[in-house]
C-alpha cells in the first residue's frame, strides 16, 4: 500500500512539474465528397459537419460489428453477433472562440451483442472480441465441462 501511495505521489508531482501539451485533432478540408472518397460514411450532413469543424467541433461515431458462427465442433454450433460503438466529441477551443490553444475530447465506448468465446470449446478463441469491453452479462469461460 505504501508503494502505491508513493507511485501516486510521484505521478502527481510529475504532472505538476512537466508541461501538458494538448494537441489539436486534424479535420479534413471537407467531410463531403462521393461515397468512395469521403472520410466518413455519412458525409458532411448537408454542410453541417463542415461548419462544425470550422468552428472547432468534431463528432465521430464508429461502429464495429462482428457476426460469428461456429460451423462445426465446439460445445454448440450456434451463431451470434457482437459489436462496439465508439463516439468521440472533440473540441478545439481556439476555433470555438473560447480560449487559444485548448483542446479536449470526450469519448464513450459501448458494446452490444454477445461473443462466442464460451461456445467454442477450445483454448483458442474464435476471435479477439473478448478483449474489448462488453455490457452483456459475462459467462465463466474458464469452466471445465
Amino acid at each position: 500500500m505504501k508503494n502505491v501511495f508513493k507511485l501516486i505521489t510521484l505521478l502527481f508531482a510529475l504532472g505538476a512539474v512537466l508541461p501538458l501539451h494538448a494537441t489539436p485533432t486534424a479535420a479534413p478540408d471537407t467531410w463531403g465528397g462521393d461515397f468512395a472518397s469521403r472520410p466518413r460514411l455519412t458525409g458532411d450532413w448537408g454542410g453541417v459537419r463542415d461548419d462544425m469543424a470550422d468552428k472547432g467541433v468534431t463528432l465521430d461515431v464508429d461502429t464495429y460489428w462482428m457476426p460469428q458462427t461456429i460451423l462445426s465442433g465446439g460445445k454448440d454450433e450456434t451463431s451470434a453477433s457482437w459489436g462496439n460503438v465508439i463516439t468521440a466529441l472533440k473540441v478545439d477551443t481556439g476555433k470555438a472562440g473560447m480560449w487559444k490553444g485548448g483542446h479536449f475530447k470526450v469519448q464513450t465506448v459501448t458494446s452490444f451483442g454477445n461473443n462466442l468465446i464460451s461456445e467454442t470449446g477450445t483454448f483458442v478463441p474464435a476471435n479477439l472480441s473478448w478483449l474489448l469491453p462488453s455490457v452483456a452479462e459475462s459467462r465463466d469461460t474458464h469452466e471445465w465441462h
